[in-house]
């Protein structure tokens, strides 16, 4: 069929729907989407990709937008109409539905680019959030320092202008970006704060992303600091809270960063294998092509750890295999991936795989500056080492209580000095596991999934990410 033809066609078939569906054009928006494209209808069909789009991100579809998004964009370009004002809200969209997926690396360009335009438009009001997106990049991307200066620069301009929208996205990404630089008692006030500024007030904001719930966010947030700071009640508390909301606003999106957080909390109470189901049902939606999540690894890393916690090792080494081979971005979330299966390992009694991964957690968490990764993996290391080298297990032990104790982690100071203790009295707990010298995961069966080829049946060729 000629090209014409074709493009007839579509419009025809795109006039229909708006006639025969024009009280329900929302239902159908995707097919006028791609009808007005195919059609050439300029204009018309950037309108539809974007709100196409717009639908694909309030339930969770965030691949699916960045298709239509890029669509629209390229309709742009090749109208050369100069819809610069166009142009931005759909970048704007765009750094959303990147930031959902884990696109860390194409966010920085299409932010830029934002950037600009938002400055040559003479539109400074969405400076601020541009802002925020690049400090959230930054955070993921080993330059947690520079992320956390930007967002206490935006944080307080919003709340000396009032402005309470980018107030609240800014306090999030404050208290995360305090977080990661390993402030955990400021992050939870911000946190904290935030959370009652937003529920004080009407807000249409989300998080300044607008992929997920401010208030899910804020409250798995609040979970992970209390978590770390070993209060154990109130981390579970939150993380309760959060999964309830995200589960009553039926968003994918929520759901899985709500498991996550619940799961972090019990983790670090040591009762990780009561989430199995959470993490079980979070796994899953984030396995669909459509969710696309950026946090797929390390869901698939603390399941894994719970199914090997729960007498499930075989379930929890091929989960294993799942977290490592995900590709990942972030750096933060890689590495956190690494300490997740490298306690996992050494559960599941292979001591060396543990200890490789670990070690490679201790050197990223030093170049990258991740103070609860670095006494995380010196705590792991010192429990590795206990029973086969107690000198460099009590180096590990020290290492881990001068991270912690200056940030009150205090998970971490317990377990350094129960090792510290064990290791100087000669009462260390033995073998870890009677199956440590079995072949490394020479006898996993393969495990198939949806969209993504089996893992390996060995970790060895992944043991070790991309530096």
């Amino acid at each position: 069929m000629l090209k014409e033809s074709r493009r007839v066609i579509h419009e025809r078939i795109f006039r229909a729907y708006q006639i025969l569906y024009h009280d329900r054009i929302d239902e159908h928006v995707e097919i006028l989407a791609r009808h007005a494209r195919e059609a050439a209808l300029g204009s018309l069909a950037v309108d539809y990709l974007d709100r196409a789009a717009r639908k694909a991100v309030q339930v969770s579809r965030h691949s699916q937008a960045i298709v239509f998004i890029q669509e629209a964009l390229t309709v742009l370009t090749e109208a050369d109409a100069g819809n610069e004002g166009t142009e931005l809200e759909l970048r704007l969209l765009l750094r959303i539905a990147f930031n959902a997926v884990g696109n860390y690396r194409a966010r920085l360009p299409n932010l830029d680019r934002a950037e600009l335009l938002a400055e040559r438009l003479g539109r400074i009001s969405v400076i601020p959030e541009i802002m925020i997106s690049r400090a959230s990049v930054l955070l993921q991307l080993g330059q947690g320092r520079r992320a956390l200066r930007m967002c206490a620069d935006v944080h307080q301009s919003a709340h000396l202008e009032s402005d309470l929208d980018t107030a609240i996205a800014a306090g999030y990404m404050h208290s995360r970006c305090l977080f990661y630089n390993g402030h955990i008692r400021q992050a939870l006030t911000i946190a904290a704060e935030t959370l009652a500024l937003l529920e004080a007030n009407e807000t249409t904001c989300r998080h300044g992303g607008a992929f997920g719930s401010t208030q899910v966010m804020l409250l798995t947030q609040i979970s992970q600091a209390h978590a770390c700071l070993g209060n154990s009640a109130d981390a579970i508390s939150a993380g309760d809270a959060a999964l309830r909301l995200a589960s009553a606003g039926k968003r994918n999106w929520d759901i899985e960063l709500a498991s996550y957080g619940l799961a972090i909390a019990h983790l670090y109470s040591g009762d990780l294998e009561v989430t199995a189901s959470v993490l079980e049902h979070a796994l899953a939606i984030s396995e669909l092509e459509e969710s696309a999540s950026s946090i797929v690894g390390q869901l698939a890393g603390l399941l894994g750890y719970a199914y090997v916690r729960s007498g499930r090792p075989q379930q929890g080494l091929e989960l294993c295999c799942r977290a490592l081979e995900h590709r990942e971005e972030s750096y933060h979330h890689r590495n956190w991936t690494r300490l997740c299966c490298a306690a996992l390992l050494r559960e599941a009694g292979y001591a060396e795989q543990a200890r490789s991964l670990a070690q490679e957690a201790a050197t990223q968490a030093k170049r990258w500056n991740y103070p609860v990764h670095a006494a995380w993996s010196e705590v792991l290391l010192a429990e590795l080492l206990e029973d086969t080298n107690a000198e460099h297990a009590v180096n590990h032990a020290e290492r881990a209580l001068r991270i912690s104790q200056p940030l009150q982690l205090r998970p971490f100071v317990t377990r350094a000095v129960a090792i510290r203790s064990r290791v100087g009295s000669g009462t260390s707990g033995g073998p870890i596991s009677p199956v440590k010298s079995r072949p490394y995961l020479s006898d996993l069966s393969p495990v198939h999934w949806r969209g993504n080829e089996a893992p390996t049946s060995s970790l060895i060729s992944v043991v070790g990410f991309p530096k």
